[in-house]
């Protein structure tokens, strides 16, 4: 009878400890789904490697938008699987300024269909696994209805959502994403328009304030160390605030 009793004790014990657990890993899920959320593209990825130890340190979801066609594109592209990170094509696309050096392969508003399609998908292919696709410039071709509307097909094609990191105030990517059902989603905030720690950290909580209103916003910075930094310093703390998810969650 002792054995019996004993055994029936540590069953009851075992299954309270398992039921406190389950009810405050269930409870933290439900209070997660109540955050806003923030998602953090950081762009330019495939020049190098030099800040990839650095990526590697950071604990929340990130998005890469790696630049086609690069000598460490498709190395980048592989980081991107790991876990807490996703990867979109961050697509040349021409700018307004002709003062700004154009990557080699980019999407200009003097070609046609076939040539868009072309160096799309020649650049896709550069950066296998990507689950959407992003403007890198393109201040004159996000601008330009007729052949954002020819990109864009191409990228439903391919099953890709769009996100437009704002070249421009005249961008028709939304209205026309929204034409062909195209999923989408846009810039709130550019985290680093100043290489500086102080305006970077200011961006940041400008867009956690943004979110608290919205239920959800997206901020865009670079490859380079200040805003890498900056983002590995701050999110922990953010956690209790916001949820940090990949851009592709908030694309519809």
């Amino acid at each position: 009878m002792k054995l019996k009793y004993i055994l029936v004790s540590i069953c009851i014990v075992l299954i309270t400890i398992i039921a406190v657990f389950s009810f405050r890993y269930f409870y933290h899920l439900l209070q997660q789904s109540r955050l806003p959320k923030v998602a953090l593209v950081i762009d330019d990825w495939g020049y190098n490697l030099n800040n990839i130890n650095l990526l590697r340190s950071i604990d929340v979801p990130l998005t890469l938008a790696i630049l086609p066609n690069l000598k460490y594109s498709k190395e980048i592209a592989k980081e991107s699987k790991l876990k807490k990170r996703e990867a979109i094509l961050h697509m040349p696309m021409e700018p307004s300024g002709y003062f700004l050096r154009l990557e080699k392969d980019t999407v200009t508003t003097s070609m046609g269909e076939e040539e868009i399609a072309s160096i799309f998908l020649k650049a896709l292919s550069s950066v296998p696994g990507v689950r959407g696709v992003s403007n890198h410039m393109g201040s004159r071709f996000t601008a330009d209805s007729e052949k954002m509307n020819i990109f864009l097909k191409q990228v439903k094609k391919k099953r890709l959502f769009f996100y437009d990191s704002v070249a421009c105030k005249d961008s028709v990517c939304e209205e026309i994403t929204s034409e062909l059902k195209v999923k989408f989603i846009k810039r709130n905030v550019f985290l680093d328009g100043v290489n500086s720690i102080n305006y970077i950290k200011g961006q940041l909580q400008k867009l956690i304030e943004i979110a608290k209103k919205r239920g959800y916003a997206v901020g865009t910075g670079h490859d380079r160390v200040k805003t890498l930094e900056v983002i590995k310093e701050l999110t922990p703390a953010l956690k209790d605030k916001v949820r940090f998810v990949f851009v592709s969650e908030l694309a519809k």
